[in-house]
């Protein structure tokens, strides 16, 4: 079609010689004009490509084993993670339980020193037990499997709720629904967790004396569906956008109370389904993230 057209030709293809072996040919055709633009006649050109294909398939294969390995690799690293964070809460809970076994047997006969040393121990146990418990959901997530279908993005929104009831009571916080909400390809127990975790999230990191406001909405996106979580909290700069979803990651440790892996749960989800996510931010003007799915049903075949 490009010859009848007068344009210049490019193809790659195979020829099989004599002895039955295939080398690959690189085909280029361009049309010569004559004064009035005419075609007169057409210049070309065959350039044996074999070396350079074999090594791009060579290079192609390579990529797909390293690939596979780092899977593997990751996927060794995901349940290592998972056990470890298991077998560590038995202990973790002795300690706290002890601890307490004492504040509250021997409380009276305890210098305050040893009192607050307690309270320490208590302190740093519980928030080891709520890293080992976020370090269990990261492996659920990580690991479970995830059966993906039309999910209402409304019920899994409604479960998110309902999760982070307590902390929406009693930060009195302001939480907005646009609806109607659509449907995605997801997994709905995974996208509940996703959603929640944002929630909670956003609940969590706004300045002192300031009543959270929250607004859900969804965006068409045509074939996509971008769900937006927008808050009035204390914001990302730019420059830690890509570092607030690894794990571990805590910007704020030192002022607000988290483990850091509940925005890597989040990415985890999200990629478990199929989706991806990001935010828009800056330090002291609230935070927009989002999580985008397939749509369920497209727009382009809504007629």
């Amino acid at each position: 079609m490009c010859l009848e057209r007068g344009v210049e030709w490019e193809d790659t293809f195979p020829l099989r010689s004599k002895t039955g072996e295939y080398r690959w040919f690189l085909s280029r055709a361009f049309p010569i004009r004559d004064t009035n633009g005419r075609i007169t006649r057409w210049f070309g050109t065959n350039t044996d490509i074999t070396e350079h294909k074999n090594f791009e398939t060579e290079l192609e294969r390579q990529v797909a084993d390293r690939t596979a390995e780092l899977r593997a690799t990751n996927e060794q690293l995901e349940a290592f993670v998972y056990s470890i964070a298991h077998d560590l809460r038995a202990p973790l809970r002795s300690m706290l339980g002890y601890s307490q076994l004492l504040l509250d047997d021997h409380a009276a006969t305890l210098e305050e020193s040893a009192q607050q040393m307690l309270k320490r121990i208590q302190a740093s146990s519980g928030f080891m037990d709520r890293l080992l418990l976020d370090l269990l959901a990261f492996g659920r997530t990580a690991r479970a499997e995830v059966e993906l279908g039309p999910v209402e993005v409304q019920k899994a929104w409604e479960a998110a709720l309902f999760q982070c009831a307590t902390e929406v009571d009693q930060r009195q916080a302001q939480v907005e629904t646009v609806s109607p909400l659509p449907r995605v390809l997801a997994h709905e127990a995974t996208l509940a967790q996703c959603l929640a975790n944002l929630l909670s999230n956003s609940l969590k990191f706004v300045a002192p004396g300031v009543r959270p406001s929250i607004r859900f909405r969804a965006e068409d996106r045509g074939s996509w569906v971008r769900l937006w979580l927008e808050d009035n909290g204390i914001g990302i700069p730019s420059r830690f956008h890509e570092k607030v979803f690894r794990v571990f990651e805590r910007l704020q440790g030192a002022r607000y109370p988290g483990t850091g892996i509940g925005l890597s749960i989040v990415r985890k989800g999200a990629e478990r389904m199929g989706g991806r996510v990001g935010l828009e931010s800056d330090a002291g003007k609230g935070s927009r993230f989002w999580i985008e799915l397939e749509a369920a049903d497209p727009s382009r075949d809504r007629g």
